[in-house]
């Protein structure tokens, strides 16, 4: 596992484009949870954020007042379900944030530190996963390990690639959806 500090080191390289398309990929491989758990209303701007990210990826623009719509309703989520403790909705909400913050730029530190934190996003939710599944007898291959294997193997193509960004350009590093989704969305609603 890469260290937070090293993480941010590391995507501190790596062109905002290419942190963007990975914070999208990140939402993408985690964004369902939210989409089938959700707890209260449910808030399609979450989602949202993960096309927001790709129209700006692949060169259009976002309107300021949906990007500012959907970073608010991604950060009151994000400190709602963290304050009941459902970390999977939590970082779900959040990562949705992070993507906010880099369309946004309003924060210099929140723009550079986006990429880093939904690294850690994705880990906290898969080992969230793991442990709804071990709350409810279900023997299942590690959703963290496999998160942690794909985060680094994206990092790493994210050091070294030279193409444009591209929606796809992370999926062939591990399985989409991943391998853990199909155990957990059959859970009988875990929160």
């Amino acid at each position: 596992m890469i260290s937070f500090a090293d993480r941010k080191r590391r995507f501190s390289a790596i062109s905002p484009t290419i942190r963007l398309t990975f914070l999208a990929s990140c939402a993408e491989r985690i964004m369902p949870i939210y989409d089938k758990f959700w707890v209260g209303d449910y808030h399609p701007e979450l989602s949202q954020t993960i096309e927001l990210a790709w129209q700006t990826v692949e060169g259009g623009s976002v309107d300021a007042a949906s990007a500012r719509r959907c970073f608010d309703v991604a950060k009151e989520l994000a400190d709602l379900y963290a304050e009941d403790s459902i970390a999977p909705l939590a970082e779900a909400a959040g990562i949705a944030a992070y993507i906010m913050d880099m369309l946004q730029q309003t924060d210099h530190d929140d723009v550079a530190l986006a990429a880093p934190r939904g690294y850690a996003s994705v880990l906290t939710a898969g080992d969230a996963v793991d442990g709804v599944l071990a709350q409810n007898g279900i023997v299942a291959p590690s959703a963290k390990s496999e998160e942690e294997a794909w985060l680094d193997a994206a990092v790493a193509r994210a050091e070294t690639w030279t193409q444009p960004a591209a929606r796809d350009m992370f999926r062939d590093l591990g399985s989409f959806p991943p391998s853990w989704w199909a155990v957990y969305s059959n859970v009988k609603r875990p929160y």
